[in-house]
């Protein structure tokens, strides 16, 4: 059924791993076996699941995807014992996946892409019962993607944070909840096990909080590749200058999580020295004018939080610089 996939090839070696370390892997520790392809994780599994430890009232779940968000929420909820599937395109159809294992009483968690949810949902349809909920984990996709399911078992379960890899914990986290309450309960049920917390997400106002996480995970990389192009050109260093900004960040974020995002803010406009930031803008148009619009962004939208934008504008609008007055 695999003889497609490397491990199958006659010069592939598989791991030396004890039926008994498969076991405690499967059960409670799934670091423990990290090289051993999931079909053969996935029945060891079936083999020992009468051995492993069940709690009666536990949901079962189905993870559909083998991307960084769907194999570190698996390996994430194994970790706490949840009994569970995963399925994977690259390694079998999902026809041939759900003529093996059904679906039953189970929570399907869609990780996949954007832009395959709808794709995905609609051919599980023809599988799906009175009892199956079905959630996705992308902020920025509405439950009514997975239309013709009834709105009550449908939902978004969103991780609120940046899933680097396939081994990502999601232990501990915060998530996003979106869409019925059946689906809900079963969100907050998986939120629990994995020891995390939850916010509900209005459904009117979903682009507006993923904006709001766009913000702090994309754009901070984008204010990080701003101050490395600034401060190489105003050093002149030659080695990599990633390190010292990514103290100082450690050092800004550190300040906010002790005394918050108001209380935590340092620098020229938490102190009113409106002058030096003038001279920072200056200094910007000469060196790299192409950040100074979004330098002037940051200034304003914080001088407006502090109750200075008018002082900063008037001080800004004195700049050397004639080609981007304040309008």
């Amino acid at each position: 059924e695999y003889a497609h996939h490397d491990w199958c090839m006659v010069e592939y070696t598989l791991p030396q791993v004890a039926s008994s370390e498969v076991k405690r892997a499967l059960g409670h520790e799934p670091e423990n076996c990290l090289e051993i392809p999931q079909p053969i994780r996935r029945s060891v599994l079936d083999h020992f699941r009468a051995e492993l430890p069940v709690d009666e009232h536990a949901i079962s779940v189905r993870i559909m995807g083998g991307g960084r968000v769907g194999r570190s929420l698996e390996r994430s909820l194994a970790s706490r014992g949840v009994n569970l599937r995963a399925w994977c395109r690259s390694e079998e159809t999902l026809k041939g996946h759900l003529s093996r294992y059904p679906l039953t009483d189970e929570v399907v968690i869609l990780a996949v892409s954007d832009g395959a949810i709808q794709t995905v949902a609609s051919e599980l349809v023809p599988y799906i019962n009175d009892r199956t909920i079905l959630l996705h984990c992308s902020g920025a996709t509405p439950p009514v993607a997975l239309d013709p399911l009834p709105a009550d078992r449908s939902g978004l379960l969103h991780p609120i944070m940046a899933v680097a890899d396939k081994s990502s914990d999601m232990t501990g986290r915060v998530w996003g909840l979106l869409g019925g309450e059946a689906a809900m309960t079963s969100c907050e049920v998986i939120v629990e096990l994995l020891q995390g917390r939850s916010i509900r997400i209005p459904p009117e106002e979903q682009a507006s909080y993923h904006a709001s996480m766009v913000f702090v995970s994309n754009y901070l990389v984008s204010l990080i590749l701003a101050a490395e192009t600034l401060l190489t050109q105003s050093t002149g260093a030659a080695d990599d200058v990633i390190p010292p900004l990514l103290d100082l960040l450690g050092s800004a974020l550190e300040s906010v999580k002790r005394r918050g995002a108001r209380d935590g803010l340092t620098g020229p406009l938490a102190r009113g020295d409106l002058e030096t930031v003038r001279r920072h803008f200056d200094s910007i148009e000469r060196l790299c004018p192409e950040l100074s619009a979004l330098y002037r962004a940051h200034a304003v939208h914080l001088a407006g939080v502090l109750g200075i934008e008018t002082d900063l504008k008037f001080v800004l609008a004195d700049s050397k610089s004639t080609t981007t007055k304040m309008r």
